[in-house]
């Protein structure tokens, strides 16, 4: 006999199994359970988001290097992190993303609209700007895949600690019992370390629950200043380095760790498309260990 949710929490620490596969299988275990808001979780990562949804998860906003043509040249431009479009909101199904990692290559670029230029334009109006395009990294995609894996694997475990398991997608009525008193709130900001479980899965309410070590961050800021010639990046791009590094000194001294983690996956990215290079590789490791 087989136990389904058992057969998930192994299936999620199986790295040949697609998300996609997984979310079906969890979606299958939510509609016998009775759980609404996994039933619903599985169908939004499964379907994709309706864009300018509340219900698109917090880790599903990323943020973008964005780049801007003059009808001959392309130039990467920095905006405050505030800004919409510094952030790109990814609504598409998880199965389409598990695709684009697997054939974009490293990048892939999303296009500006009429309206997102003419708000450049606004922006920036000594300069001329023909089009407008958001660099997007596979590494930020893959690290959606992972969340999402990561959100499955909490729910199937905690339903394995109260005892719910599902011989062959049957459960009993104690089982079923048992689901109805399983709270999944506060699991969709829960740190990827097993201690929590699934949160609320809207942007308005979603929080970070683990704390950042603001002591780690300040030293690796103030690595990075030292050292962020060794990066060799163009000059336009290296000014919005050096203006988020000063930002984050300020978020620290807010204790904004939201805005930080925001921050830090930006360096992270633009580090990731460094080939070769020492300095970028170890900015890389230090913010892995940071965000864990």
């Amino acid at each position: 006999m087989s136990k389904s949710v058992l057969d998930l929490q192994n299936d999620c620490l199986n790295h040949s199994i697609p998300c996609s596969q997984l979310l079906l299988k969890a979606y299958a275990i939510a509609r016998k359970l009775n759980i609404a808001e996994m039933v619903d979780f599985c169908k939004n990562e499964l379907d994709g988001y309706q864009e300018n949804s509340e219900n698109i998860p917090i880790y599903r906003v990323i943020h973008i290097d964005l780049e801007l043509c003059n009808g001959y040249r392309w130039h990467s431009v920095s905006l405050p992190n505030n800004t919409y479009l510094a952030e790109h909101t990814v609504s598409q199904p998880i199965k389409e993303l598990e695709v684009i990692c697997s054939e974009s290559g490293k990048w892939f670029h999303v296009k500006l609209t009429t309206e997102q230029i003419k708000i450049m334009q606004e922006i920036f109006p000594h300069n001329y700007i023909s089009d407008g395009r958001k660099n997007i990294s596979a590494y930020q995609l893959e690290g959606i895949i992972f969340r999402v894996k990561n959100i499955l694997l909490e729910w199937a475990l905690k339903l394995g600690e109260d005892g719910i398991w599902g011989e062959n997608l049957e459960f009993t009525n104690s089982e079923l019992n048992k689901a109805q008193n399983i709270s999944i709130t506060n699991v969709f900001n829960a740190p990827s370390n097993g201690n929590n479980f699934i949160g609320n899965m809207t942007n308005s309410s979603a929080t970070i629950n683990n704390g950042l070590d603001f002591a780690k961050v300040t030293d690796l800021i103030d690595q990075i200043s030292q050292n962020i010639k060794a990066l060799h990046l163009p000059e336009v791009q290296e000014n919005g380095l050096s203006s988020d590094i000063s930002g984050i000194k300020d978020m620290i001294a807010q204790k904004d760790e939201s805005s930080i983690r925001k921050v830090l996956h930006k360096i992270d990215s633009i580090c990731q498309n460094i080939t070769g290079n020492v300095v970028a590789a170890g900015i890389i490791a230090q913010i892995a260990s940071i965000l864990g």
